[in-house]
């Protein structure tokens, strides 16, 4: 059975060109110490790491073998940029909604997408609890550069996507609030290239 969050994302964000994601949770999470949030996995079973309306990527626990070699170790890179991004710019972290303050450590912070303008989407992983895991934007363009939002990462994909935020988390312009939206798996997008297909649309390239 799926969590609530990812029932209530599926009418948003069709699984059409998802995939079950085959990811060894043992090792992901002997790797980074702690268990996964129960959406983020679920996540992972009906969509897969791959791309939300071609400007947000959700990154798997694990690189992977593909064709051609061993794909990018994203969250760990993810992760690295945005521990540093805390040492060099932080100054205050916003929160929605607002509560208790919270004292950010940088070493808690893993990510788990980007965005095509460099934002970087994480977790606060301070709680041991992981389905308590608040989501930390590190905004390209944004000020503060640090916000915290005290919900999942599904649940903040679901207000993002709805346009429940009343200012928009992310550096891109034109996500918020669509009236329709897509997700495209790795898997996906690298069968259309082989194809000769654009990796998004699925179409022939233009010309």
């Amino acid at each position: 059975m799926l969590p609530a969050s990812i029932e209530a994302l599926g009418p948003l964000l069709p699984t059409t060109y998802g995939i079950d994601e085959q990811v060894d949770w043992a090792v992901a999470e002997a790797r980074w110490g702690a268990p996964f949030p129960a959406d983020y996995k679920a996540f992972m079973r009906a969509y897969g790491e791959g791309s939300v309306d071609g400007a947000i990527v959700v990154h798997r626990p694990l690189p992977t073998d593909a064709e051609g070699g061993r794909t990018p170790d994203a969250m760990a890179e993810g992760t690295g940029a945005v521990q540093e991004a805390w040492r060099v710019e932080a100054d205050e972290v916003w929160a929605d909604p607002a509560g208790p303050d919270l004292v950010l450590d940088p070493g808690s912070l893993l990510a788990w997408g980007t965005t095509t303008e460099a934002d970087i989407l994480c977790w606060l992983t301070m709680d041991e609890d992981p389905d308590r895991w608040p989501v930390v934007v590190c905004g390209r363009h944004t000020v503060p550069t640090f916000a915290l939002y005290r919900y999942g990462m599904a649940e903040f994909l679901r207000r993002l996507l709805t346009g429940a935020f009343e200012m928009s988390p992310i550096t891109v312009d034109g996500v918020m609030g669509r009236s329709r939206h897509a997700f495209v798996s790795r898997a996906v997008q690298r069968a259309r290239r082989r194809a000769g297909l654009d990796p998004w649309t699925g179409e022939p390239p233009a010309g």
